[in-house]
């Protein structure tokens, strides 16, 4: 339904309404046609925004207070060289916070691995001589946890080139030749090695030699 209102020089103007018979009113639809700029804040209460097509820009500083719901997705685009999607689900942090969402120089919003939270990572350094299991980083002390190693190596100063194996509760998880005098291997996991729930892990020699430095990287969770 509509209604007709007279501008200041009389011309006719059709406003499209809503009619509510119980309360025998009116109620003009508010809509937007084109580009319409709004300045200050704008806050939806216990609804939804539908984008039905294109998409919404925001220039200058978009924050967020307070802290995301479990599952929430956001979108990275820009409009200059065409959409570029990208979606980045959040993370849980030890504590039961979620990770927070961080600007680059250029300004666009990221997520942190979970590898470069603090309260998580691990760095350790040992020393192996054994062709036994020797641990080289004990069990969590939340046996529901475990260990993921994002990065290791391993350098021989014996003059015995040797295999060395990375274990996790007697399972293999990685394993290597390293040659004498100097001789190394040096990895980084873009997928983590997963360790054993509630397990430590060990580092065994082929054959029991003078020394095998051994340095890994990883967090546990």
């Amino acid at each position: 339904m509509a209604i007709q209102i007279k501008d200041a020089e009389n011309n006719t103007i059709n406003v499209k309404t809503t009619f509510s018979v119980a309360d025998n009113e009116f109620t003009p639809h508010h809509l937007v046609d084109g580009t319409s700029a709004v300045s200050g804040e704008i806050s939806i209460t216990g609804g939804s925004v539908a984008i039905v097509s294109g998409s919404i820009g925001v220039s200058g500083t978009s924050a967020v207070s307070g802290e995301f719901p479990s599952g929430v997705q956001y979108s990275v685009g820009t409009s200059a060289a065409g959409d570029q999607i990208g979606s980045v689900p959040l993370y849980e942090r030890p504590d039961g916070s979620l990770s927070g969402l961080r600007q680059s120089t250029s300004g666009a919003l990221f997520v942190t691995q979970k590898h470069f939270e603090p309260n998580i990572v691990f760095n350790n350094v040992s020393t192996v001589s054994s062709n036994t299991d020797t641990q080289v980083l004990a069990a969590p002390s939340d046996t529901s946890k475990r260990h993921f190693i994002t990065s290791l190596s391993a350098s021989n100063a014996s003059s015995t080139g040797v295999t060395c194996t990375f274990k996790s509760n007697s399972q293999n998880i990685f394993a290597a030749f390293v040659a004498e005098s100097g001789g190394g291997v040096a990895m980084s996991f873009p997928t983590p090695l997963i360790c054993s729930t509630g397990r430590s892990i060990e580092v065994a020699l082929g054959v029991a030699t003078s020394s095998v430095l051994v340095t890994m990287q990883g967090y546990t969770e």
